[in-house]
């Protein structure tokens, strides 16, 4: 079986962790074909394994026939969602931490999955990467479920727990959040969900 080539979308914080542990596989199973980033003269330094390719332009790394798997750590909504629907409609695999898009577009995009034979994978953008997706699926699939609730998110959570046990408002919980590292450092109050300038 060939390996799967993969093009990673962003290298950011989670991307570098996620760039980091596919150079330093050796079992294999999978090939980084294409690293996609938004200021390159940031990554002059990174050393890329043989054969992969270094691109702000993302069609040409999702587009590419040979690429199996999308790994999508880009944020927001506007490009990332482009770059997963291009995916999706030519019937890749899409993996994603990207809770914006899953929450906005995620109907929308398993739709695509389903119907052009690729798949979207996000347990990394459920639960701080806990396995609740994963576990819901296969383990209690003998189950009926009616809900989940609760504070799945850490960053979530300590803004909600300094509000209601500090008395703080959103914005200074936030400021907070960030200074503790709990929460993106360029996240502003009112972005709401436009976060396409996080840089990749």
């Amino acid at each position: 079986m060939n390996n799967k080539r993969i093009a990673l979308l962003g290298l950011g914080t989670i991307g570098q962790v996620v760039f980091d542990e596919l150079v330093a596989s050796t079992n294999g199973a999978w090939q980084l074909a294409w690293v996609v980033v938004k200021h390159p003269e940031r990554h002059q330094t990174v050393l890329l394994p043989t054969g992969a390719q270094l691109t702000t332009d993302w069609r040409r790394a999702v587009e590419d026939p040979t690429v199996d798997v999308v790994i999508e750590l880009i944020g927001g909504i506007g490009v990332a969602k482009e770059a997963v629907t291009s995916a999706l409609l030519h019937g890749k695999q899409v993996i994603t931490a990207n809770k914006d898009l899953v929450a906005t577009a995620g109907t929308e995009l398993d739709r695509l999955a389903e119907l052009y034979g690729g798949a979207l994978t996000y347990e990394a953008a459920v639960a701080g990467g806990i396995p609740i997706i994963r576990t819901i699926n296969e383990g209690l699939a003998p189950d009926r479920i009616r809900r989940v609730s609760g504070i799945l998110n850490g960053t979530s959570n300590y803004i909600l727990t300094a509000i209601d046990q500090e008395g703080l408002s959103f914005d200074a919980a936030l400021k907070e959040a960030q200074a503790k590292g709990f929460a993106e450092a360029n996240r502003q109050p009112d972005q709401g969900r436009d976060r396409d300038r996080r840089r990749l």
